[in-house]
């Protein structure tokens, strides 16, 4: 692969942020639970890890992200 020819940087260019966005989308319970401030993070990161391929376990993990309880904020 030549990074120097535009077509391939461009695929290669393509192809890094297909990953990233691919990424970003498996572990979006994992996210959501986080930026919610859930007191069940780490479980849904568990759940999205070694379940998170199947589209049930995501959807589980997703459910778990959404239902469970905030953290009170930091003071």
């Amino acid at each position: 692969m030549h990074l120097l020819n535009p077509v391939g940087l461009f695929g290669w260019l393509l192809s890094v942020l297909g990953f990233v966005v691919s990424l970003a989308l498996y572990f979006l319970p994992t996210i959501v639970a986080s930026a919610r401030r859930s007191t069940r993070t780490g479980t849904v990161f568990v759940i999205d890890l070694l379940l998170g391929w199947s589209f049930l376990g995501w959807i589980v993990a997703m459910v778990v992200a959404v239902v469970s309880s905030r953290r009170p904020p930091a003071l």
